[in-house]
């Protein structure tokens, strides 16, 4: 996997925090299923990783409007990008299976977006959460 979760990925909540590292987890396991072949498996990793990621981007959703957020349509707008691009992955999937170029994809997908998403958008979240907490 292009990126793995590192300390320097802490938002400083705990709840999210816990959820990112479950995500690079699981993606890292998405793409050693497609390496390997693996059709079941990676169809099985798959579905969990739209059914978590639904979940995530809720719980972090539900931190921005009961903290009154301002920055949550943006935040949100890239949630709602993410979630296209994994349908698009998913279709791509069941079309024609774990292929070599899948991975790439994925990889790459997911070495920039997650990277980017939570570095910068998420790590702002963090901030105006910590102040609202404290």
């Amino acid at each position: 996997m292009a990126i793995g979760w590192t300390p320097a990925l802490e938002i400083g909540i705990q709840e999210l925090d816990q959820q990112h590292q479950e995500l690079f987890y699981r993606i890292g396991r998405l793409l050693d299923g497609i390496v390997g072949g693996e059709r079941e498996e990676v169809g099985r990793l798959l579905e969990f990783l739209g059914e978590y990621v639904v979940k995530h981007f809720g719980a972090e959703e539900r931190w921005m409007v009961q903290s009154g957020y301002p920055d949550y349509e943006a935040h949100k707008a890239e949630h709602d990008q993410f979630m296209q691009d994994y349908l698009r992955m998913q279709v791509e999937y069941e079309a024609k299976g774990p292929t070599a170029l899948m991975g790439m994809r994925v990889n790459n997908w997911v070495g920039t977006w997650m990277r980017s998403h939570i570095s910068t958008t998420d790590m702002d979240l963090g901030r105006y959460l910590s102040k609202k907490i404290a």
